[in-house]
Parts: structure tokens; sequence; C-alpha cells
């Protein structure tokens, strides 16, 4: 090979290499946390957890403030995330979790689940 092509060839390969580098070089973003607080509360004659729904994104860590107003016990539970607590009487608690699924998980009262609940929009 002359000198000429053997040049041009080197400079292809270390011109695709320095963009190679270049590109796999980029850090990548960190997951961005979700902050929610859902209060339990006694609305029109029915104990619930407000906001009822949630929205939140797909690979972020998800981060929940649970307040308890109520003079009595309450659960959270999300089965999904593995989230399972109990607050006592005007407790607040905090639970944290990776939103790992996509989709809609219905977290409820495991003391109470048939009026404590709502959903968790993972988008």
């Amino acid at each position: 090979m002359n000198q000429t092509i053997c040049r041009s060839l080197l400079r292809s390969v270390l011109v695709s290499t320095s963009i190679f580098i270049s590109i796999t070089s980029v850090p990548l973003a960190e997951a961005a946390t979700d902050i929610i607080t859902l209060t339990n509360k006694l609305e029109n004659g029915k104990k619930v957890w407000q906001p009822a729904t949630a929205t939140v994104k797909a690979g972020d860590k998800v981060e929940i403030t649970l307040v308890n107003t109520l003079a009595d016990p309450h659960g959270f539970e999300i089965k999904e995330f593995g989230q399972k607590v109990v607050l006592g009487p005007k407790e607040t608690k905090t639970i944290s979790f990776d939103a790992t699924k996509s989709g809609t998980f219905k977290f409820d009262c495991q003391l109470h689940p048939a009026h404590i609940g709502g959903e968790l929009i993972v988008k």
C-alpha cells in the first residue's frame, strides 16, 4: 500500500474511534424523584386517601409521604412495588421505591380495603 492510502485508513480509524469514545463517554441522566403526598381523611362520610390518583414516570424514584389525619390506624399498600405500611392515629410516614413497571396499580388500606383506595399510574 502506498503512504497516502495508509494515512487515509489510519485517519478513518482514528476519527471513528474518537467518535465512539465521545458517544460512549456521555454520562447517563439520573432518574428523577417523583414526590407525592397522600392524605388519609374523612370525606363525605367515607375514609379516603387523597388524591385518589397519582401519576409518576416509569424509571423514576417515587417518594410518597403518607399522612393519616384520622384518630384510628390505617394502612397503605401497593403490592406490585412491595410497599406495605401501617400508620398510627395522626401519624406521618414516608415510603420510597423505584417505578420499575409501567401501568396502573391499585393502592389501598390493607386494614380497610373496602373504603380506602386509589391508583398509581406509572407512564
